[in-house]
């Protein structure tokens, strides 16, 4: 627990490493591309579309635009909105 909340103190005061962001965002675009592929993948991403956006479909490209210019700045304002200690809860799950 105390090093999750050292790593997150890190990300609200610095943000990311510009190499990790950038892996980072080319993993999540990459995952996204591929999932495409498919139509489960396709029907995944209008379901989430459509009930996460208050029923309206969202053109890809400006999901994909989204992710391209999200900012260490982003991710420290972010972090710093939503990661309190008060409020974060741990939960550990033993496998098997």
């Amino acid at each position: 627990k105390e090093e999750i909340l050292k790593i997150i103190e890190q990300v609200k005061k610095n943000g990311f490493d510009e190499r990790l962001l950038k892996i980072s965002k080319n993993k999540i675009l990459f995952d996204n591309l591929v999932d495409l592929r498919t139509s489960e993948g396709y029907s995944h991403l209008v379901a989430d579309s459509y009930f996460l956006n208050g029923y309206k479909c969202l053109d890809y490209n400006d999901v994909l635009d989204y992710f391209k210019k999200v900012t260490n700045e982003d991710i420290i304002n972010f972090a710093n909105k939503y990661f309190q200690e008060d409020k974060i809860k741990f939960v550990c799950m033993k496998n098997g």
